[in-house]
């Protein structure tokens, strides 16, 4: 057998044990469905045991971290001398990614400068809650992170600026998303007009960059059109959705 053609049934073997890995509809579901306020038993028989994506709606709206981390100047009060590890640069398979140990108040500071950076600031799988309990007591563990028994893995954040992208990729355990969304600011600058993303760029004054309809490029843009926003003084809060 050549060494292409081993390297080949290897890449072949790597793969079907991904496959194997991955929950059963992960792949084959084109339709995310949204459901509010999903009862623990329906996620789990509807959901959960057949590996079926879903997003959850109406289940976070009594966090504290939805009004109180719309203001820098709490989350300075409470961590903002405490050390963090952040990376820096568009993602970890970027050649000028790095890794650096600075203040959350300097974080904070470079999340405030940044106007969609080629280099962001990234605090990305970081137990910042078990560092920091203040942070701690402003989220809530959803009871659907119970619902398949065992114990509960790290309660690390992801906190980042528009921008951020974590390449595809397969965890080997659950998370939960939370998601802001940009209709209802934009209305608030524009009003009520109807028309694509591509279109609501190019109303901010930004020129669309790359291919409409394609998934990265989409992403690129509407990461750069959250910038804009934020550079116009809107404020952003997270929703009370979650993805599973």
């Amino acid at each position: 057998m050549s060494s292409d053609e081993s390297d080949r049934d290897s890449g072949s073997i790597q793969q079907q044990l991904v496959l194997r890995s991955l929950p059963i509809k992960s792949l084959s579901c084109k339709i995310v469905v949204k459901r509010p306020a999903l009862s623990l038993e329906g996620f789990l028989h509807e959901y959960f045991l057949s590996g079926s994506p879903v997003i959850i709606s109406d289940c976070m709206a009594h966090w504290p971290a939805r009004t109180k981390w719309n203001d820098l100047d709490y989350l300075k009060r409470v961590a903002g001398d405490r050390t963090v590890p952040v990376e820096v640069g568009k993602n970890y398979l970027c050649s000028q990614w790095k890794q650096e140990l600075i203040t959350f108040s300097q974080f904070l500071a470079r999340i405030e400068a940044n106007n969609c950076s080629d280099n962001p600031t990234y605090l990305a799988q970081h137990p910042l809650f078990d560092q920091i309990s203040e942070l701690r007591k402003d989220i809530c563990v959803p009871d659907y992170c119970f619902a398949g028994g065992g114990e509960l893995r790290p309660l690390d954040a992801w906190f980042g600026p528009a921008g951020t992208v974590t390449p595809l990729h397969h965890d080997p355990h659950h998370n939960i998303l939370a998601q802001i969304n940009l209709r209802v600011p934009y209305h608030e600058l524009f009003g009520a007009v109807k028309c694509n993303l591509e279109e609501v760029v190019q109303l901010t004054g930004l020129v669309w960059e790359g291919c409409a309809h394609c998934g990265l490029d989409d992403a690129k843009n509407t990461a750069r059109l959250l910038a804009n926003l934020i550079h116009r003084g809107l404020r952003f809060a997270i929703t009370d959705s979650l993805m599973w």
